[in-house]
This record gives structure tokens, sequence and C-alpha cells, in this order.
């Protein structure tokens, strides 16, 4: 589910199971033993936000030094690609690099 992004900090629980009802996976969550689904989709925003708060003062920090902006609407791929040239950037995992990406569009909304 994480590596398509379909769970972001942003996302709400009430969207994730609006949009996943149907799907066989959730419902065979779904009265199990052990976490229910609702704790799952907790523990992953957690983590989601765990990591934004671990770069989001050094990311925000490489933008402002460096006067970087990008228009409201920018695909990862070339966000990704400029800010590469900036080894703190670079040395990121893909999924901090994508939460990054997702953070900077929803900030200059």
């Amino acid at each position: 589910m994480l590596t398509n992004r379909e769970i972001t900090h942003e996302t709400k629980w009430s969207e994730f199971v609006k949009a996943h009802l149907d799907d066989p996976i959730y419902l065979n969550l779904v009265g199990q033993l052990g976490s229910t689904p609702h704790e799952i989709f907790e523990d992953a925003i957690s983590e989601e936000r765990d990591l934004l708060n671990i770069h989001k003062a050094s990311f925000k920090n490489l933008v402002k030094t460096n006067s970087i902006k990008f228009s409201s609407n920018i695909p990862f791929e070339q966000f990704d690609a400029e800010l590469k040239k900036y080894p703190e950037y670079g040395e990121l995992s893909d999924k901090a690099r994508h939460l990054l990406h997702e953070y900077y569009l929803y900030k200059i909304k």
C-alpha cells in the first residue's frame, strides 16, 4: 500500500475506508484477531509523520538557503531531479524524498 503512496501524512481514515471498503484485503482484516485495520492505518500515518518530522527542518533550511522555488504542481520526477544535486537531499531514502515532495506541494498551496 505505501509503495504507491496511497497513505500519506495527510490521509484521513474516513477517506481511506471509502476508497477500500470493497477491497478484499481490507475486508479480510475486519474481524480478525490482532491489530484492527484502523490501528494498522494509524501506525502507517504515525510512521509518515515521524519521517517528516525528522527531515522537515533540514529540508526547509535547504530550500531557504538555496532560494529553491518550484511551481505548485511540480511532478515528483522533476522535483527529485532538481534537488538531487544537493548532497543532503540525495542521501535521503526514496520514501523520504516522496514525503518531502508531498509536503512541499501541501505547503505552497
